[in-house]
């Protein structure tokens, strides 16, 4: 990701804040990991690629000490607006993040992953700020369907997705808002294999069923993955 890529995100993810309270998949992720998470009373937390804050927020009301961090000032004094009981740092997760080693219970990242290229000093940095057994959680749209158009029969119903491309890792110009934005593709395998590489111990996945009316229950469009660090 080069200088303007990041300036796009970075508009991009101003947009994000102002218009994610009416997004059906904002509101899908945000009730699956409140569900999940049901208390986290006693633990410090990183909400590495926060936003606007809605998930550091959504920790502290269940007892975490936590912690909000993202790459663009906007959406920072946006999430210090809204939230001014957390703690929010502008800080990019291409560095060597400002915090202790063995500092946080919890790293949790929703839906940014997908969205940075290189991850691997990302990986390697929620690594080294987990204590032993703290656990990394971070979400992504399902890399198996995301890429695949939506099939209709002949009645115009929705019933099979078209898959052309999936092991090929490759980046996806999107548009949010005005601003163009690159979506990296990476097969399963590829998370997999990092996480696995940088010493993190498999834990657990989730792959939602849909929730849209129109749509096939049985294809999943986000998937969840929680590590532990050995």
């Amino acid at each position: 990701m080069n200088a303007s890529d990041l300036d796009n995100w970075m508009e991009a993810a101003t947009i994000y804040a102002e218009v994610k309270s009416g997004n059906i998949y904002s509101c899908f992720c945000k009730k699956f990991v409140d569900a999940l998470f049901k208390d986290a009373s006693g633990l410090s937390v990183l909400d590495a690629g926060c936003g606007d804050g809605e998930y550091t927020e959504m920790f502290r009301k269940k007892g975490a000490s936590a912690i909000g961090c993202d790459c663009s000032d906007e959406v920072i004094k946006i999430a210090k607006q809204q939230y001014p009981f957390c703690h929010f740092d502008m800080a990019s997760l291409f560095d060597s993040l400002p915090y202790e080693d063995n500092q946080f219970d919890l790293v949790f990242s929703n839906l940014v992953l997908m969205d940075i290229d290189p991850i691997d000093k990302t990986v390697n940095e929620f690594y080294r700020v987990l204590r032993k057994n703290g656990k990394l959680f971070f979400s992504i749209v399902h890399p198996a369907f995301y890429l695949a158009d939506w099939g209709k029969n002949e009645d115009g119903v929705i019933t099979y997705k078209r898959l052309n491309t999936y092991l090929t890792t490759c980046s996806v110009e999107q548009e949010w808002g005005t601003q163009p934005v690159l979506h990296y593709h990476r097969p399963i395998s590829f998370y997999l294999n990092l996480l696995a590489e940088n010493r993190f111990v498999f834990s657990r996945m989730y792959e939602p069923r849909v929730y849209e009316e129109s749509k096939i229950p049985d294809i999943p469009l986000f998937m969840f993955i929680e590590w532990i660090k050995r």
